[in-house]
């Protein structure tokens, strides 16, 4: 009796090992398809942060939940010629750019829309910022409004608008020239802050963009500097240090 209680109990080890084995090969094969479909995820959010880049075809909002939203790759807004693709960042959020990387608005006839309008105090201000702990000039290339940007409308309160904004350390050499660069579009900037770029704060080259209540300083070379003879622009308000 005691000989086969003993060889029962080898039994039942034997077993529970064999049982073992297999959870864990269970939970491998799982953890490993989670892996895969993570890397392919066209967004993926790890904690706290959301990693984007690429074209933006369609409407998208950036919100407080995924912050802050690293750029790896260019972002590029735009929809076609008759329907335009609209990112909106809501109050709060942080962008960081990786080396080289920026954000355009509109392709030629193609037309897109940024929204970015934060809180008039700090914590809720939209951030545009390098993707480092240590920043300095000159360390991602821009926010780019093309020609196929929507101009923004006063009287709807429609189109392109940066408002209680901080763009700060862009104007990458061998990328760009300005924190923002404007090419025959009309974007409405108010009470942002431009600040350390590695050339100029803005650019504008064309269109009839406002750029208004807005705090520039401490830019490589211009605050704001105009180069089309054609340009048209609102400007009024601005507090300028260096």
């Amino acid at each position: 009796m005691l000989k086969n209680n003993i060889e029962a109990g080898n039994n039942r080890k034997a077993y529970f090992k064999k049982a073992s084995g297999c959870n864990f090969a269970r939970r491998f094969f799982i953890l490993c398809l989670l892996f895969i479909l993570i890397l392919l995820s066209p967004k993926r959010t790890y904690g706290d942060t959301t990693f984007v880049g690429g074209r933006i075809s369609s409407d998208t909002t950036w919100t407080l939940a995924g912050n802050p939203y690293v750029v790896t790759s260019a972002i590029e807004v735009y929809g076609d010629a008759t329907t335009p693709a609209r990112l909106t960042i809501d109050t709060g959020v942080v962008v960081r750019f990786s080396s080289g990387m920026g954000l355009k608005v509109g392709s030629g006839e193609s037309k897109g829309i940024l929204r970015a309008v934060g809180g008039s105090i700090e914590p809720e201000k939209i951030k545009f910022t390098a993707n480092t702990e240590t920043p300095g000039r000159g360390m991602w290339s821009n926010i780019y409004f093309d020609d196929g940007a929507v101009d923004y409308d006063t009287v709807s309160g429609t189109g392109s608008v940066l408002e209680n904004c901080v763009v700060e350390y862009g104007s990458q050499p061998g990328y760009a020239d300005e924190n923002i660069y404007i090419l025959n579009s009309s974007p409405k900037i108010n009470k942002c802050g431009i600040k350390e770029s590695g050339a100029n704060g803005i650019r504008v080259n064309g269109g009839s963009p406002s750029i208004e209540n807005c705090i520039l300083s401490n830019n490589g070379t211009n605050a704001i500097l105009l180069q089309s003879a054609g340009c048209n622009s609102l400007i009024n308000g601005n507090t300028i240090i260096n």
